[in-house]
């Protein structure tokens, strides 16, 4: 009866055994993650597909195909996953489809003689707006060229007579830029652009300012409550202004940062704001101030010389600095090296190259250090980049009389009479180098240059 018994099993055994070697190499099923996808123009969406089989195959050959290739793309991750579980084996395979224009395509997979499809639908979101905000904020950035900013609200969304935002919907901000002589909508296309020149606007940007994030650039925010609940920047794309009778109909077309492509349209009526700058008249008591000598910094032929000047209660030595200081930037001659000769100084412009009896216009360096005249009220943390006027040195031993009358982009004057001494330093330094103890007294005012830190002029959704 035992060796009965061992017979059997052995039999058994060796049945399982033959059985096994002899099994089929045999795709058996395709299954994929999914039979329908709906995308939005530019987006994309990854496909997981699943083919069983038995045997010991060990190249499966798994073939995409798509039906229609103007609406979408396929393409394989390279990636894949084998797995085994009792007699069958797996494996995974990825592909990541991408729409390309609106429409239907089916992708199929086929494996051995097995095919699977997945139905793809691609949309385009549109946005139709009703609201129009507008403003002119004149040479805002100070690139020579007028901005401008744009909101276009759905009709569920509008300003109260605060400027704050009500409703639930979606918004579209532009920042775009017009030649300097324009201050009224006019018809124009626009394409997106850092460079800020006409007829671009800024692409979305997000960037870190203290502990908040904040959004400069084009962007769709969507509202809840009258609160930015998702911000989506703009990377590229192109909008039109076309006059209409007194309406105006804007459209265009936009690439977000997630690669999706959106239009929109408005017609109607806009209001436009004037925000530009109104000019003030500055005449500030100065009664102390120190010279720095920089040599030939700007290799012209020419020596260069930076005057602070002060009221009197400007410490820089302290933690909070107040009062006021005038900084003006001169080109003399070469043969001066450590006082500033007589005579009358013009600021030149951006074209013009540097010379003896010149004063520096005022600009901001990459490392983000200001340069050539300015004023600084360190009280109300009022700065004027200073582009146009002049400064007319007189001297008598060692006493300074400097009269001046400099003017900034948006036509404020600041002016006035400097009669004292000048605390001489030596620095001969090139311009490139950082600035002496009175640049790194002034970060927070100095960041007001930034294009970036200048979100507190709109409305920051």
């Amino acid at each position: 009866m035992k060796n009965l018994t061992k017979w059997s099993l052995f039999i058994a055994i060796a049945t399982v055994i033959s059985l096994s070697s002899c099994e089929k190499n045999e795709i058996t099923s395709i299954s994929i993650n999914k039979t329908t996808i709906g995308l939005n123009l530019g987006k994309s969406d990854t496909l997981v597909a699943t083919v069983n089989f038995t045997g010991e195959i060990t190249n499966i050959p798994v073939n995409w195909s798509v039906d229609n290739n103007r609406v979408v793309s396929v393409s394989e991750t390279g990636s894949e996953t084998m797995s085994k579980s009792g007699g069958t084996r797996s494996i995974q395979k990825k592909v990541v489809i991408t729409a390309l224009q609106t429409g239907t395509a089916k992708v199929t997979l086929g494996s051995g003689e097995k095919t699977i499809s997945c139905d793809i639908t691609v949309e385009q979101r549109e946005f139709t707006f009703n609201h129009a905000h507008v403003s002119n904020w004149g040479d805002y950035y100070d690139i020579e060229h007028n901005n401008f900013d744009m909101y276009l609200l759905e009709s569920s969304l509008s300003f109260d007579i605060e400027g704050k935002l009500t409703g639930n919907g979606v918004l579209l901000y532009l920042d775009f830029n017009v030649p300097i002589t324009q201050d009224e909508l006019a018809e124009g296309s626009f394409t997106a652009a850092n460079n800020g020149n006409i007829n671009t606007f800024f692409p979305g940007e997000r960037y870190n300012s203290g502990n908040a994030v904040e959004y400069g650039g084009a962007r769709i925010i969507e509202v809840e409550g009258g609160l930015a609940r998702n911000i989506t920047l703009i990377e590229s794309g192109h909008f039109a202004f076309v006059p209409d009778g007194e309406k105006y109909r804007i459209g265009g077309e936009m690439t977000t940062e997630y690669g999706e492509k959106i239009v929109f349209t408005f017609s109607g009526t806009t209001t436009l704001s004037d925000k530009k700058e109104i000019p003030v008249e500055i005449n500030p008591a100065l009664t102390k101030g120190d010279l720095e000598y920089f040599g030939d910094a700007y290799r012209s032929g020419s020596s260069n010389f930076v005057a602070y000047l002060m009221s009197e209660q400007v410490n820089l030595s302290a933690q909070k600095i107040s009062g006021e200081m005038l900084m003006l930037e001169f080109n003399t001659s070469i043969l001066a090296t450590n006082s500033i000769p007589v005579g009358t100084y013009t600021m030149i412009s951006r074209n013009e190259s540097m010379s003896p009896l010149t004063l520096v216009y005022g600009f901001t360096s990459e490392k983000n250090e200001n340069w050539g005249c300015w004023y600084y009220n360190y009280n109300d943390t009022t700065v004027k980049k200073l582009k146009t006027g002049y400064a007319k040195v007189s001297k008598s031993e060692k006493t300074y009389t400097i009269q001046y009358e400099l003017y900034d982009r948006f036509g404020s004057k600041v002016y006035g009479t400097y009669t004292g001494t000048l605390n001489f330093i030596q620095s001969n330094q090139a311009l490139s180098l950082s600035r002496t103890k009175i640049q790194r007294k002034m970060p927070d005012i100095r960041l007001k240059n930034n294009k970036y830190f200048h979100n507190n002029k709109k409305q920051s959704y």
